[in-house]
């Protein structure tokens, strides 16, 4: 497996950059500072990410984007995968009916974070998507709701017509609609913040699983998170949830999670 994350050391002045095709995130340690450089693309590509040593002359006409001063900077950082920090908004391109009595899995891919960190610090140094979504209000007015990310998204129903990608996350959305009418699914708010980040043993990356329920009683649960199991070892844990909330997380509205 060709693993870009983990520990990153860096002599004093050496430069390095995650990269995936022209997009790249480039880091250089000072004796005083670290330097960060953002370089950023349009178009996703399939391109493998790769981590590589570079000659700072390579970014002399580029701005770094973050410059952190310290009094003596540690000679390596802490590099990881990370889940959005925002609920992230699917949009299929039609809308998705989930006739009564029925029982449904989705399956929908979500771009990564990638988080510098010194080890045991509260908060990363650096923190940045891959290919950045786009901003979206998720809620019953304009008033009352929440600012997420959106993306487009097909929520396939089969495992295998998702594209894998190496700056994508995939998320399983079981869907049961246990009510006397049909459930209309035009977006599914998925809530990053509460969820974990594995990676597969051939090197795909997973969040924990989500449930949802349309329930003729509308005082019983919606949304139930789903922990991988790693202890049969097919999934390894690389960042725990931003927010925590137990190992199981309901929600009892369904409308705060389906539009």
């Amino acid at each position: 497996m060709n693993t870009w994350w983990g520990k990153a050391e860096f002599a004093v002045d050496e430069c390095q950059r995650w990269s995936i095709g022209d997009r790249f995130i480039a880091v250089q340690r000072k004796q005083k500072e670290w330097k960060f450089w953002n370089i950023e693309t349009k178009e996703e590509t399939s391109d493998v990410l790769v981590r590589e040593s570079l000659t700072i002359s390579q970014l002399s006409s580029i701005q770094p984007s973050q410059r952190l001063l310290m009094r003596d900077t540690p000679s390596h950082l802490e590099v990881f995968p990370r889940l959005a920090d925002r609920s992230m908004v699917i949009r299929p391109g039609t809308a998705i009916t989930v006739l009564p009595d029925e029982e449904i899995n989705l399956y929908v891919s979500t771009q990564l974070w990638v988080s510098f960190s010194i080890k045991d610090a509260q908060a990363p140094l650096y923190e940045i998507p891959l290919w950045a979504p786009s901003d979206s209000w998720f809620g019953v007015s304009n008033m009352v709701g929440e600012l997420c990310y959106a993306k487009y998204s097909e929520a396939n129903i089969e495992l295998t017509d998702l594209k894998k990608r190496q700056h994508r996350v995939f998320t399983s959305i079981q869907i049961i609609n246990e009510h006397n009418e049909p459930l209309v699914i035009q977006r599914i708010k998925i809530p990053m913040p509460l969820l974990n980040l594995y990676v597969d043993n051939d090197g795909q990356f997973w969040t924990d699983s989500i449930c949802l329920t349309h329930n003729e009683d509308d005082n019983k649960p919606s949304f139930k998170i789903l922990k991988m199991d790693v202890d049969d070892h097919k999934y390894t844990i690389l960042s725990r949830a931003r927010e925590t909330g137990g190992n199981n997380v309901f929600i009892s509205s369904l409308k705060s999670l389906i539009a």
